[in-house]
């Protein structure tokens, strides 16, 4: 790798796994190591390095290296926040016919999510979670609204993949997929919103204790 390639290379090899959690919150990133292990300079990691602190996952440290950062408690709270108005947005927006529509496709994605779950995959299952609830938003058919949820994908991602630690989450999410699907197939919006909150509340919960962080959001 050269020039830019490289430096593009050594982030999606230092954020890979951040993001699968090989570089777990509280681990030190050496550009030396890094750029030992991905085969370029030092300088295109350091860029690298710049980048993933720009976006908030690591905090560098002039000659000392990086420190993977962990997910803020007000930022998680926020992005709860985020996510549960853009979704119910979402789903209210389709009307009852496209309600029914989504449910109807919704019903095979269960399925595999369950396939990925039954071989152990938490990373296609986590894939799969956050493909489910961006299928809410899309309703609303409101391009600023998608990208905004697109700009919280990772740290959503990130901490759906931190909670799955807790024993029994992974089928837990399963189930509460359903019961939403089958909520959206009612055409129970209020009662979708709901569980909604319930469900992204008790990620935020498990995450929360897993990492030491304040409990859960505010009631609204």
């Amino acid at each position: 790798m050269r020039g830019v390639s490289a430096a593009q290379g050594a982030y999606e090899y230092a954020r890979s796994r951040i993001m699968s959690g090989e570089l777990a919150p509280g681990s030190m990133l050496s550009e030396n190591e890094l750029a030992r292990r991905i085969g370029v300079s030092r300088t295109p990691v350091r860029a690298a390095l710049l980048r993933l602190q720009g976006e908030g996952w690591i905090t560098v440290y002039p000659r000392q290296g990086a420190l993977v950062r962990e997910i803020g408690a007000q930022e998680a709270v926020d992005i709860f926040g985020a996510r549960l108005l853009l979704e119910v947005s979402g789903v209210r927006g389709l009307g009852p016919a496209g309600r029914a529509a989504l449910a109807a496709e919704l019903v095979p994605a269960l399925v595999e999510q369950e396939e990925v779950v039954g071989r152990g995959d938490l990373a296609g299952f986590v894939a799969l979670d956050v493909r489910m609830h961006r299928r809410f938003v899309e309703g609303a058919r409101n391009a600023l609204l998608l990208d905004l949820y697109d700009r919280l994908r990772e740290r959503q991602a990130f901490i759906v993949a931190r909670s799955l630690a807790s024993p029994g989450r992974t089928a837990a999410i399963v189930a509460e997929h359903r019961e939403l699907v089958d909520l959206i197939a009612a055409d129970d919006v209020d009662g979708f919103e709901r569980l909604l909150d319930e469900h992204l509340r008790r990620t935020h919960e498990v995450w929360s204790r897993l990492v030491g962080r304040p409990g859960a959001p505010a009631e609204a």
